[in-house]
């Protein structure tokens, strides 16, 4: 549905000890964006996996040049099912597709929650020079 929706082919896995390294190694000293994230992904990764309801996943997205990681998201599901939320959310500042990266990504939590019975899906205390963006 996400590539359909996209235009180009999407897939998203649960993220790998090597997604969340090669994500904590991107560097933004070129990138169009001055937000640089302050989080260790392999740290953050290993943190959420403790959590039985949890948000996690790695989106791949392939061109002529192959698959590679495009960005990451991690968040969890309330106890109470009501809320489905990112804590953490990322993407490979070398890629062309950037701005379309937080739009799969909340659409994806918008299915998740909906199939996890939750009323209420968020992006959890964004930063807000990217919510004006």
């Amino acid at each position: 549905m996400l590539s359909a929706e996209s235009g180009f082919p999407i897939s998203i896995r649960e993220t790998s000890d090597e997604a969340a390294q090669t994500a904590h190694e991107w560097q933004y000293a070129d990138a169009r964006s001055e937000h640089v994230p302050g989080w260790n992904w392999p740290e953050q990764v290993r943190r959420f996996r403790c959590r039985p309801r949890r948000v996690d996943a790695a989106f791949y997205a392939h061109d002529q040049r192959g698959i590679y990681l495009w960005g990451l998201i991690l968040g969890r599901i309330s106890t109470s099912r009501v809320v489905a939320s990112i804590h953490f959310m990322a993407r490979d500042p070398g890629q062309l597709r950037g701005a379309a990266f937080v739009g799969v990504a909340s659409r994806y939590l918008q299915i998740l929650a909906a199939a996890a019975r939750c009323p209420i899906y968020a992006i959890n205390q964004p930063n807000p020079a990217l919510v004006e963006y």
